[in-house]
């Protein structure tokens, strides 16, 4: 390995080398992680089989983030178009708030446009109630949640920055 300094040279070449050391340093420092958040699809399918003569009725989905993020699209996809319609009632509550919206579905399939904001630890709740005469013998649900991607980011970076410690720590 070549010293950083010869003894020999002059101040003129010291600098020189110095500058040169430290301009490869500071291009290293410039890479940056970049991590790509895709949507994350949440779903649930129920069926009233061995139910005879029954519609379903009530909760159709549940579930609690772990990362705030956005409910961008809710689709519905119900057996058969129904009689008079069902309401779906998308509920997202913690144990401060609770924020819902209601949806009336009087075709087989509906996809709808929620823009829900979740922190984390918010609880989703998706209700599913006919109107009148109108039986549900089987539902998809289906929503979109994005999760937000600048706490993301910065965790994998503290993550990766982990990670090269511990190589470095090896080595």
């Amino acid at each position: 390995m070549n010293p950083l300094f010869n003894k020999t040279s002059n101040d003129k070449d010291r600098i020189a080398k110095l500058e040169l050391v430290v301009t490869r340093l500071a291009r290293r420092s410039r890479k940056t992680a970049l991590a790509v958040i895709t949507p994350y699809p949440i779903s649930n399918a129920i069926s009233s089989e061995g139910l005879i003569g029954k519609s379903l009725e009530g909760v159709i989905l549940r579930y609690m983030f772990s990362w705030p993020g956005k409910i961008t699209k809710g689709h519905i996809r119900l057996d058969k178009k129904p009689k008079e319609g069902v309401e779906i009632y998308v509920r997202i509550f913690n144990d401060v708030i609770s924020e819902s919206k209601g949806f009336t579905v009087d075709k087989k399939t509906l996809s709808v446009d929620t823009n829900l904001e979740v922190k984390s630890g918010d609880c989703l709740e998706v209700t599913l109630t006919p109107i009148g005469e109108s039986e549900v013998k089987e539902i998809w649900v289906s929503m979109l949640w994005v999760p937000n991607s600048g706490d993301v980011q910065n965790f994998l970076i503290e993550d990766l920055e982990k990670q090269i410690k511990e190589i470095a720590e090896e080595v």
